[in-house]
């Protein structure tokens, strides 16, 4: 392992997180999450959608896949 690769190993993960993630309220319906996410675009590829609750508690991960292919009326949750 190259000293570079060791030095990144003891660095914060955060430092390497990417901050530009999508979040879904859990009890809106997948019409209200596609409308919210088109109200607030966000920069790079949207691979999941993290769907939190009101206290912003992560409840899952929905790919953008399923979002895209259900029913508006259908609950995120």
């Amino acid at each position: 392992m190259s000293e570079l690769t060791v030095d990144r190993l003891h660095e914060p993960v955060l430092q390497h997180a990417r901050q530009d993630f999508v979040r879904v309220l859990s009890h809106h319906t997948v019409g209200e999450a596609l409308r919210y996410v088109q109200q607030h675009p966000v920069e790079g590829r949207i691979v999941y959608f993290y769907v939190v609750d009101d206290d912003n508690r992560l409840k899952g991960v929905v790919p953008t896949r399923r979002l895209l292919l259900n029913p508006p009326e259908k609950p995120i949750a």
